[in-house]
């Protein structure tokens, strides 16, 4: 995602809902509940229309797409705020409880998709065990990481208001993200490093060629 993007995403999950939820809310009248559904279905249907557009569906599409219809199921199943509001946070949730089972299992979710987003003849290199030492490790990071964005947005929901959660729960979760990749990237050149001493280890150790005899 380039910083064209990002700033797109901040104003469509931001500044959007928060000025729908605002007009509707305290200018025509809307309920709490009603103004937030509208505030969040709309900048929704804006992405998927873009997207149909595009004729591009990845993974943050297909997470819309779903963080949308659940807005929807809940609405017509609940009328609690609080529930509404954490409803993106329980797909992140969702996510966060497979990674780290995956990890305690000792099978990491993202050793057994690694594989299946390479090409083959590449896939070899993924049995390595430091790049299996490195997948080990992104997937407890993203599991935690994916777990505390629940935690962090259920202590926005019971201490902010709605606008308040509407503002800032964007700029919580690009956060988080960044501070992931960030960390991804760290762990990446570490078994990077690692690789390298290997191999420099490996040529130090190896028995010379005896030249003599030619």
């Amino acid at each position: 995602m380039n910083r064209r993007e990002l700033v797109a995403e901040l104003l469509i999950n931001g500044v959007l809902p928060l000025l729908l939820y605002s007009a509707l809310k305290d200018g025509m009248g809307f309920g709490e509940v009603e103004s937030l559904v509208w505030a969040t279905v709309i900048p929704g249907l804006a992405i998927i229309v873009g997207l149909i557009r595009k004729r591009r569906l990845d993974p943050i599409a297909m997470v819309t797409i779903v963080t949308l219809l659940l807005g929807i199921g809940l609405a017509v199943m609940t009328d609690d705020a609080k529930l509404l509001q954490l409803r993106e946070s329980y797909l992140s949730a969702a996510m966060g409880a497979v990674l780290l089972i995956s990890a305690i299992l000792r099978r990491p979710a993202l050793a057994w998709l690694a594989p299946r987003l390479v090409p083959e003849e590449k896939r070899s290199v993924l049995a390595q065990p430091r790049i299996q030492k490195f997948l080990r490790g992104l997937t407890w990071l993203w599991g935690w990481l994916f777990s505390a964005e629940l935690a962090v947005k259920w202590w926005m929901v019971e201490h902010m208001s709605i606008a308040q959660v509407l503002a800032l729960g964007p700029i919580v979760f690009f956060g988080l993200s960044a501070f992931g990749l960030g960390l991804s990237l760290l762990l990446a050149r570490r078994a990077a490093r690692r690789g390298i001493e290997i191999a420099e280890n490996v040529d130090q150790s190896a028995p010379a060629l005896d030249t003599s005899a030619f």
